[in-house]
């Protein structure tokens, strides 16, 4: 679905159900993910693997559905990001994560199934950029260093290995150039 209440596919631009004023969206794949201009963070489409961050594993959301948290609701975001298992927002200098873990792309030092809900990614420190691949995720802070995390399979960490996989935000380079 394209967030207007149907499966249907849209050949012209259909407007999501419930959304309102948008400061950024994300698609990937079968979901897409908006933050609105309050912060407020809302996504639909797929939900096999809990990547909505909804509460929810399986099904789908057919319209906008507000991410959530173990204490209510993911608010205060500046930019949201979907792999395709998984999803992350940068709120100030936090990162939260959301969705499958089974390469660690949530970052939290583990590797599973995962949750449904936004948890905050712990280690990282004034973050000022997130980024998400299909089952990775990096971030960069305001010192210009790049942090990565998840599947490593093609090199995609940065780290000099590959067939890896990292499981906790790890320093990957300094991304500083002249």
């Amino acid at each position: 679905g394209v967030g207007d209440n149907t499966t249907l596919d849209a050949l012209s631009p259909v407007e999501p159900v419930g959304l309102g004023a948008v400061r950024s969206i994300t698609p990937r794949d079968a979901a897409t993910c908006a933050v609105q201009t309050t912060g407020d963070v809302y996504c639909w489409g797929d939900n096999a693997y809990g990547q909505l961050g909804i509460g929810t594993i399986g099904g789908m959301a057919l319209t906008s559905t507000r991410v959530t948290t173990a204490s209510g609701f993911l608010g205060g975001a500046d930019e949201v990001g979907l792999g395709i298992e998984h999803g992350c927002a940068r709120l100030g200098s936090e990162v939260w994560c959301w969705g499958s873990n089974t390469v660690g792309q949530l970052g939290t030092g583990t590797v599973d199934a995962g949750r449904p809900i936004a948890a905050r990614v712990a280690g990282l420190l004034a973050v000022t950029r997130l980024a998400v691949g299909a089952y990775t995720t990096c971030a960069i802070d305001a010192g210009d260093n790049v942090y990565c995390w998840g599947a490593g399979d093609n090199g995609e960490l940065g780290n000099g290995t590959k067939n890896a996989t990292q499981a906790q935000p790890a320093l990957s380079f300094t991304a500083a150039c002249d």
